[in-house]
C-alpha cells in the first residue's frame, strides 16, 4: 500500500472548488436559492432594497423591521383637491380633480366643495356694519345702520296719549273726557285747567319757538303762521293726504338741517291726537284760541279701514268727529311729536319676472305687498349688469302706492346679461325686492344677424330663425324627377331642417330645392335648410308684409309635404297656403337657426 499525494496550484483568476462544485451567488433578481456553496454575506448586501424604508410599518423581513407607510383607502380623483396627488390601495402617484369652490356675492347658496380660506366679507364688501340694521348680527358683523326715519313718531293709526291722574284721585265722567272733580273743571276737559291737589298747571305751554306743549297729553303741536306768510308753515297750505307725509312732514324734519324747532321726529297726527285738542265747549273754532291761525279740516294719519283710498280728518268748525275724505282730496295738516313710539318700516315688495325680451326692451315690474306703515311716494324697477342693482343704476318710475306695477325697461344692449330688483320708497326708505336676471335678445325680428334677417325668435329672446338675404332659385322642382314619400311632414316651427335632412336622405343627389338648400354655404354658415310650412308662413308676416327681405311676388315652396305627390306653397302676393304639385319648379329662399 502506498500514497500518492499531489499538490497543485489554482490560479486567482479560476472558480474556488468546493468538493467538486462550484460556489454559488445569490440574486437580487430571484428569491430562489439553489444547492450549493455560498460565501458568508448578508442579504442586504445581495439587495440593497432590503431596507426599513422600503417595508411596510409594522412588518419584518429578514431581520430588517419596515417603517414605511402603505397607502390605503378608495378615495376618488374627485375627493381631492385639484393639482394634488395622493396614492391609495391599489394605486400610487394619483392626481386629484375635485375644483376650488368659491362664493359669490350675487346669491347666498353654499355648493358643497372645498373652499380655500377666506372672510365672508371678502368676498362681499357689503357684509359691514353701515349696512346691516343697528344691533343686528349677521355671521360675526353688528350692524350700526340706523335709516334715517325707519324709526319716527307718525303715520299709524295710533291711539293719542290721555291725561293721567294721581294714583287714587277721584275722577268723574264728563260730557267729553274725564276731569279729576266738578269744583277744578273750569269750562270743560279738555278747555282750560286740570287742577287736583298737588297738580296745577296750564293745560298748554307756549314753548317761543313757533310749538306748544300739551301738558296733559306731553305731545308737543305745530303752531301754524298767517295765511300768506309762505313757508311749510303757512296757514293757507293744504295737502294731499300723501303729500302731507313726503311734503310737509319729510320737509318740518329736515327744516333749518336739524328739523323744525331742533326736532326731527314730527309726524302727522293721527285721529285721536287730533280730537284730543278739540274744546267741545267752543265752536267756529273748536280749539283752544292758543293755537292760532288754526282753520277748519286738518288730515290725520289713520287710513279708513273699510275704505283704504280714505282718511280721517278732524274738523275743528264745530268740533264734529268723525270725517272720512278721499286721500287725493287736499286739505290742512298739522304737525305733532311725542307720544308712542311707532315703528316705520320700509315697504315689503317682490319683484315680478322679466319678460317681452327683445334685443333692446323688457318687461318686469313689482307687488308692494305692504307700505311699512307710510304712503309708498316712489316704485319701479332698477337694473345694472353687475348684480344687486339700485336707484343710483337704471331704472324706471312707476307711480306711488301698493300692489302690482308693470315696468318698461328700455335701453339694452343684445346678447347682455341683466339683473333686475323691483324698489319701493317711503319716507322711512327704499326697499327692494328679490334679483332676478335674464339675458337681453341678441337680435330682433328683421335685424341682419347670423348670416341673414331675422324673422323668428323664440321666447328666450337668445333664438330663432333667419332668412337668407336673398332667393337661391326663382325656379326649382322640389322632388328630383319622381314622386316619392320623403318623410318631410314637419309644419312646424322648428322642423324645417329635419324635413330637409329627411329629404336629401331619401331623393340624394341631384338638383332639387331641398338638396339646393342642404349645399348652400352662405355668409360664413353652411347650415342652411328649406323652410317648414309654418317656417316659410313667418318670413312672409314678419318679413315680405313689411317690406323687407327682397321677396319677390310669386309662389315660394316650404320643405312640408303632404303624401307623394304635394308640398305646401305659399302666395307670396297675400301670405295664403296652398299644396302644389312637387314637380312644379318654384322660388326658395332658405332659412338657418341661432
Amino acid at each position: 500500500m502506498f500514497f500518492l499525494l499531489i499538490s497543485c496550484a489554482v490560479p486567482a483568476n479560476a472558480t474556488t472548488l468546493h468538493f467538486g462544485a462550484a460556489e454559488k451567488q445569490l440574486s437580487s433578481a430571484t428569491d430562489e436559492v439553489a444547492d450549493g456553496y455560498y460565501s458568508t454575506t448578508t442579504l442586504h448586501a445581495v439587495d440593497p432594497d432590503l431596507a426599513a424604508g422600503n417595508i411596510a410599518s409594522g412588518t419584518t423581513i429578514f431581520g430588517v423591521g419596515g417603517t414605511a407607510a402603505i397607502a390605503v383607502g378608495d378615495a376618488a380623483l374627485t375627493d381631492v383637491l385639484s393639482g394634488k396627488t395622493f396614492s391609495k390601495t391599489g394605486a400610487y402617484g394619483l392626481t386629484g380633480t375635485m375644483p376650488i369652490q368659491t362664493l359669490s356675492a350675487a346669491n347666498d347658496t353654499v355648493a358643497a366643495g372645498y373652499y380655500g380660506a377666506t372672510t365672508l366679507n371678502a368676498v362681499d364688501p357689503d357684509l359691514a356694519p353701515a349696512h346691516i340694521k343697528k344691533s343686528v348680527n349677521i355671521f360675526g358683523v353688528t350692524g350700526t345702520y340706523e335709516p334715517a326715519g325707519s324709526v319716527i313718531n307718525y303715520g299709524l293709526p295710533k291711539t293719542g296719549n290721555q291725561p293721567g291722574f294721581p294714583v287714587g284721585a277721584p275722577t268723574y265722567a264728563g260730557d267729553d273726557c274725564w276731569y279729576a272733580s266738578p269744583e277744578t273743571h273750569d269750562v270743560g276737559y279738555p278747555r282750560g285747567k286740570l287742577t287736583w291737589a298737588g297738580y296745577n298747571t296750564a293745560r298748554f305751554t307756549d314753548n317761543g319757538d313757533n310749538t306748544l306743549t300739551d301738558n296733559a297729553t306731553g305731545l308737543m303741536w305745530e303752531q301754524k303762521t298767517a295765511g300768506g306768510s309762505g313757508g311749510l308753515h303757512d296757514a293757507n297750505n293744504t295737502y294731499t293726504w300723501a303729500n302731507a307725509f313726503d311734503v310737509f312732514i319729510a320737509g318740518l324734519n329736515t327744516e333749518g338741517g336739524t328739523g323744525f324747532a331742533g326736532h326731527n321726529d314730527w309726524r302727522l297726527p293721527n285721529r285721536f291726537d287730533l280730537e284730543s285738542i278739540l274744546d267741545l265747549g267752543r265752536y267756529n273754532l273748536a280749539i283752544n284760541p292758543i293755537f292760532v291761525n288754526t282753520s277748519t279740516n286738518y288730515w290725520s294719519s289713520t287710513t279708513v279701514a273699510n275704505t283704504v283710498a280714505n282718511a280721517w280728518y278732524v274738523s275743528f268748525g264745530y268740533g264734529d268727529v268723525p270725517n272720512d275724505l278721499v286721500k287725493t282730496y287736499a286739505i290742512r295738516a298739522r304737525a305733532v311729536r311725542g307720544g308712542a313710539e311707532v315703528v316705520i318700516m320700509t315697504p315689503t315688495l317682490t319683484t315680478i319676472a322679466v319678460t317681452n325680451i327683445t334685443s333692446m326692451t323688457a318687461s318686469s315690474g313689482g307687488n308692494i305687498s305692504s307700505d311699512g306703515g307710510a304712503p309708498v311716494t316712489a316704485r319701479g324697477v332698477c337694473w345694472n349688469t353687475g348684480g344687486s342693482p339700485t336707484t343710483a343704476d337704471s331704472k324706471t318710475t312707476d307711480g306711488t302706492g301698493t300692489g302690482i306695477f308693470t315696468s318698461s325697461i328700455e335701453g339694452l344692449t343684445a346678447g347682455t346679461i341683466y339683473y333686475v330688483r323691483a324698489y319701493a320708497s317711503n319716507i322711512a326708505g327704499t326697499t327692494y325686492g328679490d334679483q332676478v336676471s335674464f339675458e337681453a335678445a341678441v337680435a330682433q325680428l328683421g335685424d341682419t344677424y347670423a348670416g341673414g334677417i331675422v324673422f323668428y325668435v323664440d321666447g328666450t329672446g337668445l333664438h330663432g330663425l333667419v332668412a337668407a338675404p336673398s332667393d337661391q332659385s326663382t325656379g326649382i322642382q322640389w322632388y328630383n324627377g319622381s314622386y316619392v314619400v320623403t318623410g318631410a311632414s314637419g309644419t312646424t316651427v322648428g322642423t324645417g331642417q329635419s324635413n330637409t335632412t329627411a329629404i336629401v336622405n331619401v331623393q340624394g343627389a341631384g338638383s332639387y330645392a331641398a338638396k339646393l338648400c342642404d349645399n348652400l354655404v352662405l355668409n360664413g354658415y353652411d347650415d342652411w335648410f328649406m323652410p317648414s310650412k309654418d317656417e316659410l308662413g313667418l318670413m312672409y308676416t314678419n318679413l315680405k308684409v313689411n317690406g323687407l327681405g327682397g321677396f319677390n311676388g310669386t309662389d315660394y315652396m316650404s320643405s312640408s309635404e303632404d303624401g307623394s305627390d304635394y308640398v305646401w306653397t305659399q302666395y307670396f302676393p297675400n301670405g295664403i297656403p296652398y299644396e302644389n304639385d312637387k314637380h312644379y319648379a318654384n322660388y326658395v329662399r332658405a332659412a338657418r337657426a341661432f
